[in-house]
Order: C-alpha cells, then structure tokens, then sequence
C-alpha cells in the first residue's frame, strides 16, 4: 500500500514539474467548435495546451502565445525585430484578462492597460516615444468612464474630457500654444469638439455629439494622427 502511494506521489510530482508543450505557431490552427474558434496542433484532434512561438529570419523569438485548452490562457508576449520587448498581454479562458503593457522599439514604454473579462477596465496610461505623458483615463466594464486627459508632445495639456458610461459629458481642449479653443463647447452631452494633431497642433477633425452620443464627424486631415 505504501508503496503504491509512494509511486502515485512521485507520478504527481512529475506532472507537476512537466514543462508546457511547446510548438511553431504556423502549426497551429483554429477550428470551429460548438460555436467557439478553439487552437489545435496540426492533425491532432484535442484542442492545444501549450505554448506557440514564431521567429523572425534572423533567429530573435517574434511571438510566444499560451494557450489551454485550445484557449488563450497566461502570457502572451510580442518582440520586436531587435529583441526589444513589444507587448505583455494576459488572457483568461480566451479572454484578455489584467494588464496589458506595449513599448517602444526604444524600449520607452508606450500603453500600459487594464482588462477584466475581455473588455478594457480600470487606468490606461500612454506615452510618446520621448517618456512624455501622452494621455490618461479610465474605464469600466469594456467603455470609457470618468475623466481622460490629453497631453502634446510639448507637455501642454491637449484635452480633457469627462464621460459617464461610455456617453460624452464635458469637452475642453486647447491648441498646442496653450490658447483654449474657441470652437468646442460640449456641456451635459450636446455639443462640438475639436480635435487637433497631437504633433503638430493643427485641427484635425470636429465631432458633434448629442446625449452623449457621436452623431457627426468632419475630418480635414489624416484621423489616425
């Protein structure tokens, strides 16, 4: 009897310690089961637990994905081309779940975020490439909520807005020079909004919200500036 306890413990023991699978990520497919998109070993049947890497030509790890049972699930970690760390994700049963960091290919940091159950949740944080604060809010339950400040590359503060549930309330903004714009007026839901280019301070865009909600844009330059 004892003896049989004592294999069982070792075996356990083994288990325990057993390192993760660990497989080229090309060789990982995504098949349809009951509804859901599960992670499969190339020929294997049973969804993969494990880890999935790729490479760039030059030999530096490019991606390292985990995953549980055909799930996302721990760690998943991006690498730029030079071996600079590039993104820190972390997921639970498929779902991103707690912080999320991106940086640079400088090394400065760029976001640092929160998830809870897949949707963004908590104090975000951006900065330029310089470590200067670039932006700062919060979110609840996967929409923006409370107050999200802005910065210019220059240090002077670009906006600050206040939202309530994912619904617009309040809107100030201020041109690069530090002049408050003239234009945007946005109180208890309705109103304009300017938006200029975090770079070079020119207007980039207006927005026009009623209850909160965006009903009208107009862009006079590139929108992903």
């Amino acid at each position: 009897m004892n003896k049989i306890l004592a294999i069982f413990f070792v075996t356990a023991l083994s288990l325990l310690g057993e390192e993760p699978q660990v497989v080229s990520l090309d060789k990982v497919e995504h098949r349809e089961k009951s509804g859901k998109q599960l992670a499969y070993f190339s020929n294997q049947d049973t969804p993969f637990t494990g880890k999935a890497v790729i490479f760039y030509a030059n030999g530096q790890k490019r991606k390292e994905l985990t995953y549980k049972d055909g799930k996302r699930d721990g760690l998943t970690s991006w690498w730029f081309k030079n071996g600079q760390k590039h993104l820190e994700r972390n997921y639970k049963d498929g779902k991103r779940e707690g912080l999320t960091i991106h940086w640079y290919e400088n090394g400065q940091m760029e976001m640092e975020s929160n998830y809870n159950n897949g949707g963004h949740h908590g104090v975000w944080t951006k900065w330029y490439e310089n470590g200067q604060l670039r932006g700062r809010g919060n979110s609840k339950g996967g929409v923006a909520h409370g107050l999200t400040l802005g910065w210019y590359c220059n240090g002077q503060k670009r906006r600050e807005l206040l939202y309530l549930d994912g619904c617009m309330e309040t809107a100030l903004v201020w041109k690069k020079d530090g002049e408050k714009c003239p234009v945007t007026k946005l109180e208890a839901g309705n109103g304009v909004m300017v938006e200029y280019n975090k770079e070079d301070g020119t207007e980039m865009a207006r927005f026009t919200y009623n209850k909160g909600h965006l009903t009208h844009s107009s862009f006079t330059s590139n929108p992903s500036s």
